[in-house]
């Protein structure tokens, strides 16, 4: 009984300190690397404020209408993601697909929760310089939505799209492992807290058949917020991107929500 007791405290003592490893996974990309799409795009470095340059691919159209802001989740790369910038082009909206620190190009590592949300800011103040916060809208997908759901309840934008979010996630993380106490999760992305702050049209997307984030996540943040409008697909598991033209009808419905 000692010995369990021990090993479970040193499992605890592990997840505290190595969170960073266990939550997030990111892949680099090679400086010299050459990207390819079939839109018009440039590589953007944007500054934060403590000198670390974030990594994006900036989609554009002529006479846009507004800017997407698209934050990913704990996977993936802006080399993925982009491959879904027409999702956003053909609505003649321009895109910007960023990556996290220590994720693709971008520099340094995650190391907070509060500092990914200050990156959140810092991007959504790059696209502020050219775009009214009414014509700004904010896409997260699944861990994403942690981000934008904060970004959004700070700011004004005129749209938020989640798609595929948790309530919290600390929530989840108690739900897949429920001897973890609160106090050792140090990344909690209580968006539960924030979503009725915002105060622009919410859409969220979820799969019917999601077992990472139930769609019940999507269910319980329906009700903070009667501005939230709710999609679900039939069939769709977490790889929401992969669910057809009923999440691209989705996607394109959400986005005129916010005009």
């Amino acid at each position: 009984m000692v010995l369990l007791f021990i090993l479970h405290v040193l499992a605890l003592t592990g997840f505290y300190f190595f969170q960073e490893t266990a939550l997030f996974h990111p892949n680099k990309i090679k400086e010299e690397y050459k990207f390819k799409f079939t839109e018009p795009f440039e590589e953007v470095f944007i500054p934060t404020p403590d000198n670390v340059n974030l990594h994006g691919i900036y989609f554009t159209v002529q006479n846009p209408i507004g800017a997407v802001i698209h934050y990913h989740g704990n996977g993936g790369t802006v080399k993925t993601c982009g491959q879904e910038a027409s999702l956003f082009t053909s609505k003649n909206y321009n895109v910007l697909f960023i990556d996290y620190r220590g994720y693709g190009k971008s520099g340094g590592s995650i190391q907070s929760e509060e500092q990914l949300i200050k990156d959140g800011q810092t991007i959504y103040d790059f696209i502020k310089k050219s775009f009214d916060e009414k014509d700004i809208t904010l896409v997260g997908l699944s861990m994403g939505t942690g981000i934008a759901t904060q970004i959004a309840a700070a700011n004004h934008p005129g749209n938020l799209i989640l798609l595929a979010p948790f309530f919290g996630l600390q929530d989840l993380i108690r739900e897949k492992a429920i001897v973890v106490p609160e106090r050792a999760i140090r990344y909690k992305f209580q968006s539960h807290k924030y979503l009725p702050r915002v105060d622009c049209p919410i859409s969220i997307v979820h799969g019917k058949d999601d077992v990472l984030i139930p769609i019940e996540h999507a269910y319980r943040l329906e009700d903070l917020n009667p501005a939230v409008t709710l999609y679900e697909i039939n069939n769709c598991t977490h790889r929401i991107r992969t669910c057809g033209q009923l999440y691209k009808a989705y996607v394109a419905r959400a986005l005129m929500d916010g005009r």
